[in-house]
């Protein structure tokens, strides 16, 4: 099994006026839908890539899953949080 993390970020008043503009027709953001300005999404396997490739996370039968959370969080926290902090909601 492959995962990622997709990221977005909206404020409440941006996503209110895309809806009433017709632009958006969901009561919340999707994070697999890209909106377009005022919202802003992501991947956190792209954020962490080298290659500005998505690099998904492989979970398997001998997977040690404490060390996949620490590189998760760790990712998180080194790529995801700068990026959601340069953005202005």
């Amino acid at each position: 099994m492959r995962f990622t993390m997709n990221l977005g970020i909206v404020s409440r008043a941006g996503w209110a006026e895309m809806v009433t503009a017709g632009r958006a027709s969901h009561d919340a953001p999707n994070a697999n839908v890209h909106f377009g300005a005022p919202a802003d999404g992501a991947r956190l396997g792209g954020l962490a890539s080298d290659t500005s490739r998505d690099e998904w996370f492989e979970v398997t039968p001998k997977t040690d899953l404490v060390e996949l959370a620490k590189k998760v969080m760790d990712d998180f926290d080194r790529f995801a949080q700068p990026w959601f902090a340069e953005r202005e909601v």
